[in-house]
């Protein structure tokens, strides 16, 4: 395990509420209810779930279980919780909460609170107007503080050790599900929580699918194996992509191939800068592939990476969110060819007031990702 793993996290939290509670009181709102588990946890330091959050000015209130209690203690000192007693769900403690508060205009996530839960609540408290909020939190998680961007270099670090560890694993007669299980075990190994996702291991023509699910495909006579993988260290992510060459099988196709994805992957990165759009980064990438003759990727450019492996914001076209310093996001153009197989080089890179600042540490070029045995 890593040394800088042993550094504490401090997140500021209070300076977290206290944006979103102007932003709340912006909207002529008396409070807001945070149901995301995600945005709790980025909110209050809270791990768990099941726990919903009431937040405004001068008011902040947990609304959790007993199975919590301790960790609630522990990991929220000096916020206050309302703990549901047996027989109580979850819903019905935020009504009595709610209406304990005496607020009359209230702000809720439309996209994580449920149809029928929002209509149950609104239900049982027909004073409240209710306003949806959209991903107002997740805009504030956007621009990352010194203490997630430590977290994510972290979680970067990890996954590169696991990946370095990988690669000698990787002979004929093994499968893509082998390398799968083995590749998840290096990353807990490592200092990992878990994977940031499911490690994608394809094989040769599998590398084709962007998100290809590990089979029992064996290693023989194929030419590339993409591996797509992260950590989860304190909460937050990494997300890394290699296309690795395997030199004794290697054909004459995949190195013009490998050219134009890296070509693209560079120009992405000489145009992210505080200002650009999503939408203009991912046509460079584009453009570098298509006048090498290639067809580009399916999907978009890259996303940003936090306490969730996709969040805000997207750089993919039609999108047009101006990047700013402090955002974290990923870098990975692609080519997919069907029948043949496909490359992805991916990085996760800082938006900082001079350009962009590359936090994976790997190596890009083929020569030096290529896999002999």
């Amino acid at each position: 395990m890593l040394d800088a793993l042993q550094l504490p996290m401090n997140y500021p939290l209070v300076e977290r509420r206290d944006k979103l509670a102007t932003l709340i009181h912006g909207q002529q709102l008396d409070g807001m209810l945070i149901s995301c588990p995600v945005n709790v946890r980025y909110l209050t330091g809270f791990t768990g779930d099941s726990t919903y959050l009431l937040l405004s000015r001068n008011f902040s209130l947990l609304i959790s279980d007993g199975r919590f209690t301790q960790q609630l203690e522990e990991e929220c000192p000096g916020l206050s919780a309302y703990i549901r007693p047996a027989g109580q769900n979850l819903s019905q403690a935020t009504i009595e909460q709610l209406k304990s508060t005496g607020w009359n205009h209230v702000g809720c996530e439309a996209r994580h609170l449920t149809l029928a839960e929002f209509e149950l609540i609104r239900s049982y408290l027909p004073t409240i107007s209710w306003k949806a909020l959209g991903d107002a939190v997740e805009q504030l998680r956007m621009i990352k503080d010194e203490a997630e961007i430590l977290a994510i270099q972290r979680a970067i670090q990890v996954a590169e050790q696991a990946f370095i560890r990988f690669k000698p694993f990787v002979r004929p007669g093994e499968s893509e599900l082998t390398w799968h299980h083995r590749m998840e075990m290096l990353l807990r190994d490592g200092g990992a929580e878990e994977g940031s996702f499911p490690a994608i291991v394809a094989l040769g023509h599998r590398a084709s699918l962007p998100h290809a699910p590990p089979t029992k495909q064996i290693l023989d006579k194929q030419e590339m194996l993409l591996v797509d993988w992260g950590a989860r260290v304190n909460g937050y992510v990494s997300d890394l992509t290699r296309t690795c060459p395997l030199r004794n099988n290697t054909t004459a196709r995949l190195k013009p191939i490998y050219d134009a994805v890296f070509a693209a992957h560079q120009a992405a990165v000489a145009a992210l800068k505080p200002g650009a759009t999503g939408s203009s980064i991912d046509r460079a990438a584009r453009a570098a592939i298509e006048a090498r003759g290639f067809p580009p990727y399916s999907h978009g450019l890259g996303h940003g990476i936090g306490l969730d492996v996709h969040e805000a914001p997207q750089m993919r076209l039609g999108v047009d969110v101006l990047l700013q310093p402090g955002m974290v996001v990923t870098v990975e153009p692609a080519v997919y060819l069907p029948e043949w197989g496909g490359v992805r080089l991916e990085d996760d890179y800082l938006i900082t007031p001079g350009g962009a600042q590359r936090l994976s540490t790997l190596p890009q070029d083929d020569t030096a990702m290529t896999i002999s045995w």
